[in-house]
């Protein structure tokens, strides 16, 4: 598969990296407080310190510096984008550049640099939160996460069954959807540039396809599904047993910490 895109770059990767021997549950408690206090901070130290902490776990995780790339190219342009008009619209400090009533100043960068700084390390962790965790112990570890809300009578395990069939299933879209664009331009479907209502009726033609896909890939799942005998909420043994050690004691305590470190950045 196609590993280039920003969505694409969210499947899973087996590797043996530290990132990847970590409980899936461990994991889901380090992002939740990380996520947490770095869209609760607002000053640009604590950030900056948060990003530092993103980038050591993906050395962690052995990512393909390629991926990478290929995944973060379209966030940097989406970055780009909000830093220039955080910079025009934000005002306070010294002024820098002056022209035709716009004015960037010192606030408007340090504004600009604060909300790329949050986005991408954002970004890179929920990277590293799906690439180095297989959907199956995904799923496992947020129902073990959510088995006090399934004793007080609240029944989530369909809701997390979907939530992870649907990021999985997402780099598979993204290939039906390259395949269906490569047919079209082969047969000649690519209208010019400039003429917008064919290039609406050429994208509802489009969406066709897609659809069918769409329906065929879930009435496979399904038929899987009910051929393994699945029942949400029924009990059942576990394919990759989960086990809780002492690396991952040790990043809940850190999870736990982060709130601490950041008031002191704050």
């Amino acid at each position: 598969m196609n590993e280039t895109g920003v969505l694409s770059a969210l499947q899973y990767s087996p590797d043996t990296s530290l990132l990847h021997r970590f409980d899936p549950r461990a994991k889901f408690i380090f992002f939740i407080s990380y996520s947490t206090l770095l869209f609760t901070s607002t000053s640009l130290m604590a950030t900056l310190g948060l990003g530092l902490i993103a980038i050591v776990l993906l050395g962690c995780a052995k990512f393909n510096p390629i991926r990478l790339w290929n995944s973060v190219k379209g966030i940097a342009v989406l970055l780009l984008i909000m830093d220039a008009v955080q910079m025009v619209s934000h005002s306070g400090g010294k002024v820098f550049v002056a022209w035709q009533g716009i004015a960037i100043t010192a606030g408007g960068i340090e504004t600009a640099a604060w909300l790329t700084c949050r986005w991408f390390s954002f970004y890179l962790i929920v990277l590293l939160m799906f690439a180095t965790t297989s959907p199956a112990k995904q799923f496992e570890a947020l129902r073990k996460l959510f088995t006090p809300l399934r004793r007080a009578g609240i029944e989530l395990e369909a809701f997390v069954f979907m939530l992870t069939i649907a990021v999985l299933y997402i780099p598979y879209l993204i290939e039906d959807m390259k395949r269906i664009l490569q047919a079209w331009k082969a047969r000649g479907g690519q209208p010019a540039f400039w003429h917008v209502p064919r290039w609406g009726k050429e994208a509802m033609n489009l969406l066709y396809p897609l659809t069918i896909g769409i329906y065929r890939r879930a009435e496979v799942l399904s038929a899987a599904i009910e051929s393994r005998g699945y029942r949400p909420g029924y009990p059942r043994t576990e394919y990759e047993p989960l086990r809780f050690g002492i690396k991952d004691t040790a990043l809940v305590v850190g999870a736990c910490l982060l709130p601490f470190a950041g008031l002191i950045l704050q």
